[in-house]
This record gives structure tokens, sequence and C-alpha cells, in this order.
């Protein structure tokens, strides 16, 4: 066994054989420090414009003041350093991460993300960060070949006719059980069964939408009902492993994005066990699915499909394909169905979801909308029926006032509130036309890290005008010559909560349509109310984001009230 000597002899001949090494060593750092006072070993000095984050350390950079600051408040934070800035751009360096240069406007986007499209790559940076949940050859975050290929097999699979039929079955089918679960916490009877809340009519709104989503999402990926959302009240009360086990990996994911040593930390700590579980838990529930469509396939049995009773089961069984159908149609390869499947259950359940718990928020501030979608729904779909309106899916553009309330919330609160690029050859960003604001050209070196965030941009008077923090939906309205409503569009760099250029979200219209059902299904059966504390209320007013790489909202509770039938 080797033991350390405290023999002072022994002590004085270690320090005479390795003080010169010692002393090379503090020389070394010395200079280094003198070169590099404000930022990590060889990055490239603050763009001249840019707000340069306080308090930098020699070497390490802000690595110190990340951890200070945390991410809590992380847009907030990010919205201050951008308004820091004349030209709407900050820069941050960590040592051994590198540079990070934050263009939060749509001028410095679109160059990017169009212009200079092939020079910045998601890259190993967030290959390394997300890998172990989204795959290494997930759609989010793989570049050229692999990407474009992957890419292409979604975009015909997304456009495919039979896709958009099994999609309209799910969303009308998990609707009819989440109004049934609505309607009996609202209801004298429901109010007493067991596991449902002593406060008639209360429910943890995000809650029913995580699930919501989740279960349809499954059902539009796999074919599979989890069974996280019934049409009985007690099913909110029973945790599904999957949702809680993603939730965790988010927040974890998150705390690496700026953590060059998230790897040695990981394997040493609690967090870093509970994360390697949770990912087997994801990877796991999908993997198994996969495994038994593959052995079915190869054994030629027909996929059972267990839509529903009627017309709606007549229809999915002759023309509804899933997704895990239309890719296994052109690979078998399990680990590329696993990672694509992923990928989509993953962004469809949370994307949705969040976007509707922040919609509802809005509505609840903004009450005087509500009649004028219930007035819309009413004009294009006629009467209500006893359980809501399902709405078609040709016809989701035929509601434009209910679309401009949707879209302003998503503005506002975009389900990705994030996002950035690795740059791997020098370029120098060009704002595109129109520059109304005159900004300068940015020079981006090999190897910085380009960020923005559609979150702040929504904040950027600059952007969205003096008015850019208020809910108006009107900005999204605009009149034809007959005087009707039609929804007015801006460039996918302005308007960019469903990212822009080759990378442009192929899940949007889906995702839009399952939104806009969820509207049109509750808005003209319920009111819907702020739950007081006494009725369990744990959110204060106005809610905020949590810690995520997405935007959940801390859970709120609400009151649902049926509304009288005219």
């Amino acid at each position: 066994m080797l033991t350390l000597s405290t023999n002072p002899s022994d002590l004085v001949k270690l320090l005479g054989e390795t003080g010169p090494l010692l002393i090379l060593t503090g020389v070394v750092l010395a200079v280094l420090a003198f070169i590099y006072p404000d930022r990590g070993v060889f990055l490239k000095p603050p763009r001249a414009g840019a707000y340069y984050l306080r308090n930098p350390v020699p070497l390490l950079g802000h690595a110190l003041e990340v951890v200070r600051m945390g991410t809590d408040k992380e847009l907030h934070h990010n919205l201050e350093f951008t308004k820091k800035s004349k030209i709407g751009m900050w820069q941050l360096s960590i040592g051994g991460l590198g540079n990070f240069i934050f263009l939060s406007r749509p001028e410095y986007i679109e160059a990017m993300q169009k212009t200079h499209f092939e020079n910045f790559v998601k890259g190993d940076y967030f290959l390394n960060v997300f890998g172990d949940l989204l795959g290494k050859t997930g759609i989010f975050i793989t570049d050229g070949h692999q990407w474009r290929h992957a890419r292409k097999t979604a975009s015909h699979i997304f456009s495919a006719g039979q896709f958009r039929e099994w999609v309209q079955v799910v969303v009308h089918e998990e609707l009819d059980k989440a109004i049934s679960l609505l309607k009996t916490i609202t209801s004298e009877e429901g109010n007493g069964e067991k596991g449902v809340k002593a406060d008639q009519g209360v429910i943890a709104l995000p809650e029913l939408f995580f699930r919501y989503t989740l279960n349809s999402f499954s059902r539009m990926a796999f074919g599979t009902d989890i069974g996280c959302l019934t049409r009985e009240p007690a099913c909110l009360q029973d945790p599904v492993p999957f949702a809680v086990a993603f939730d965790y990996a988010q927040t974890v994911i998150n705390d690496r994005l700026f953590n060059p040593l998230f790897k040695i930390y990981e394997l040493l700590s609690p967090q870093g066990k509970k994360m390697r579980k949770s990912v087997e838990t994801i990877r796991g529930f999908a993997g198994g699915i996969i495994d038994e469509r593959l052995r079915d396939r190869k054994l030629n049995v027909p996929k059972e499909t267990a839509p529903g009773p009627g017309s709606i089961a007549q229809l999915a069984k002759k023309d509804g394909k899933d997704l895990l159908d239309l890719f296994m149609e052109t690979t078998q390869d399990r680990e590329e169905l696993l990672n694509v499947v992923l990928n989509f259950l993953i962004a469809g359940r949370d994307t949705t979801a969040q976007l509707l718990s922040w919609f509802f928020y809005e509505m609840m501030a903004h009450p005087e909308h509500l009649d004028g979608i219930r007035h819309e729904l009413y004009e294009v779909l006629g009467e209500c029926p006893e359980e809501g309106y399902r709405l078609p899916y040709d016809r989701m553009r035929d509601i434009p006032y209910t679309f401009a309330c949707i879209t302003e919330a998503l503005r506002l609160h975009p389900s990705v509130p994030k996002n950035g690029k690795t740059c791997i050859k020098d370029t120098l960003l060009v704002p595109s036309a129109p520059n109304h604001s005159n900004l300068p050209p940015i020079q981006i070196y090999k190897g910085e890290k380009a960020g923005w965030s559609d979150w702040v941009m929504a904040r950027l008077p600059e952007v969205w005008g003096a008015d850019c923090e208020e809910y108006k939906p009107s900005r999204f309205l605009e009149t034809d010559a007959g005087g009707n409503n039609t929804t007015k569009q801006y460039s996918q760099w302005q308007q960019h909560m469903f990212n822009g250029g080759p990378r442009l979200c192929l899940g949007m219209n889906l995702a839009n349509y399952e939104a806009a059902s969820i509207v049109a299904a509750i808005v003209p059966l319920f009111d819907i109310y702020w739950a007081r504390q006494d009725q369990g209320q744990t959110a204060s007013w106005p809610p905020s984001y949590m810690s995520s790489v997405t935007l959940p909202m801390e859970p709120y509770h609400v009151e649902f009230r049926r509304r009288a039938r005219s």
C-alpha cells in the first residue's frame, strides 16, 4: 500500500524535486491570468457594442458568476443583459466551454439560421448535453447528412394524409376523456368520488394538459394508450413514471448547459444517479414498445388499433397510421426508431401542454377575449354540442380570432424559450434587411456558441413595438376586403416561436391543431377561474416559469364552472 510520508526530511526532498515544476506552473498561470484577465484561456475578447457579463475572473471567465446567478430567473437575466446593449447582444465566457454570444434580434437570427446555415451547427456541445436522453441520432441534436436524412423522412411523414387522419382520431378521443373528466369534477355527483378534491371543479390545470398531450402523443407515435388520462378524475392522483422522469431530466440538462464538468459531477453525485435512472425509464418505456412492434412486424402480426366505438374506429382502422408505422416503412433499425419517436414524443408532449397552460393563464388575466372565441366557434362550427366542439383538422385555419389568442400566448411564452448553435467557421453576421435599427455586423469565431431567446425577443420594443409586453391578440389579426378577420403573418424570424429556416418545426401545424382543438372543446362549455388558497392553490399570481430547457409553468390550480347552455 502507498502511504504519504510525514517525515520532514522526506517532505523537503519531495519539495526539492517538484519545486521547479510548481514554480514554473505558477509563472505560467500568472502569465495566462495577465493575458486573459476576464475570460477563459485562448478565448476571443468581448465584441464591441456587446454587454459583457459582470464579475469575470481570470482564466475561468464567468463560470463562478453563472453558478451564483442560478437558473431560476435565467430568462429575466437574459432580458436584462440584452437591454444593456444598444445592439441587443451580450456575451459571457466560461473556461473549458468557450464564449457564448447571445443575439436576440431577428436580423441576426436570420443571418445565422438562413444565410450562414451551414456555418452554425448543434455540434458536440449539444450532443454531449442532450445525447443520453435524445440519442446520438435525434433530429433535434444532429447535423449534416444524418440530420438531412431524418428531416426528409419526417417531413414526408408529417405531410402524409394517413398521419393527419390518425392525429384527428387521437385528438378527438383524448378530448372525449378530458371533457368527461371535467364534467365529472364540476357535477355534484362527481364531487364526492374517491380521489377527487373536496372543492368542486378545482383541478391542477398544467397537470391535466401534460397528461392530455402525453397520452395523445403516445398514441400518435406508438398507437399505444399509456393510460395517464382517463375519464375518471382519480387518474390525476397517480404519478406517471415517464413524465416524472422526463421533468427531472430536463432540469438536469438545463444545469448542464454552462457546466464544463457536468459529466464528472454527475458521475459522483446523487443527481447523476437519479438522472441515469430517469433516462433508463424514458428510453426503456419507448424501447419496449418498439421491440414489440418490430417483433410483430417480423411475425407479420397485424397492429391492433383500439380507438374506440363508432365511425372513428372504422376510420382509424382503414386510414390511420401512427408515426412508428410510417417510420418503420423506411427503417428497421431499433436505435434509429427509438431516437426518432422519442424526440417526437418529448417535443410534442411538452410544447403543446405548456402552450395551453400559458394560454389559459392569459385568458384568466384577459377574460374579455373568451366571448370572441365562443362567437367565432359558433359562426364557423355551428351550435355547440353537449360535449363541446371537435375541431376538424381541415377547419383549423377558419378560426383566426381563436388562433390569434393562442399565437399571442405563444409569442409571450414560447415553449422553447432559448436555443443556440456552435459556429464551425469564422463568420461575419451581417444583419438581414430591413435593418431598421442599423445593427452592425458581428464577427463570430469558430468554436463560439451563438444563442438567442424568443422569450426575450417578445419583450423587446425594437422587435414588437412599445406594447410588446402586453397580451394583444389583435397584433395577429387583419381584415380582408369583406371586413372579415384573417390571420396576420410576420416573418418567421420575428414570429420565431417555431424556429426558422431549414430547421423550421415540422410539428408546427400539429401543435397548433391540438392546441386549438382543446380550446374549442373547453372554452364554450366552461368558465375558468384562478383557484383561491382555501381551494388548494399553491401558486402565486401571476405564476412564473420553472427552470428547464423548455418553459413549464409552476403548478397552479383553477376552478372550472359549467356554463349555462342557451
